[in-house]
């Protein structure tokens, strides 16, 4: 579920929500539009808070639909770095 549909369900303010969740109001907006992602530790909060309703892969999709371009390109340089630092093949023993 994301942010905005479990705070509107819970028919909390973003300042209400912010405080029962444990991060600030500006935090809470920037995640709850997908603007930001969260650190470990505000994940773990919300995800607490929210007793599972909110979870890592939802704020990791408001992230993609607000910024798909970047998603993209982060993708690709992940793929890219993960190509280049791929351990050598182990030589065959005979």
């Amino acid at each position: 579920m994301l942010l905005i549909t479990w705070r509107r369900s819970k028919k909390f303010t973003v300042a209400e929500a912010a405080a029962f969740c444990g991060v600030s109001i500006g935090t809470f907006s920037a995640l709850e539009r997908g603007l930001a992602l969260p650190e470990a530790s505000t994940l773990f909060r919300i995800e607490g808070a929210t007793r599972g309703a909110v979870t890592s892969p939802d704020h990791a999709a408001a992230w993609r639909k607000a910024h798909p371009q970047q998603f993209h390109q982060f993708r690709e340089a992940g793929r890219a770095s993960a190509k280049v630092f791929k351990s050598p093949a182990k030589p065959r023993k005979q």
